[in-house]
């Protein structure tokens, strides 16, 4: 009883379409011929979460958008 508890709580802190998922993201990391250094980096890529790369890339593209949206809103003054 006691280990049907703590499952139960276990699947309670994670959302439900996460649960949904998470046997084929099991499955795909069983499957993969070279296993991965860091397993939560590879669940995170596999359902397709931004890498660090990626987010500096945005981080880069909104500081440009800023400028831009200022210099446009100085000339509309």
């Amino acid at each position: 009883k006691l280990e049907s508890t703590w499952k139960r709580k276990a699947g309670e802190s994670l959302p439900r379409p996460c649960l949904s998922c998470m046997p084929q993201v099991l499955v795909a990391l069983y499957e993969e011929p070279e296993k991965p250094a860091n397993a939560l980096d590879f669940i995170k890529q596999y359902l397709g979460a931004p890498t660090s790369g990626d987010v500096e890339t945005m981080k880069a593209e909104k500081d440009e958008m800023v400028k831009k949206n200022e210099e446009l809103t100085r000339q509309l003054e």
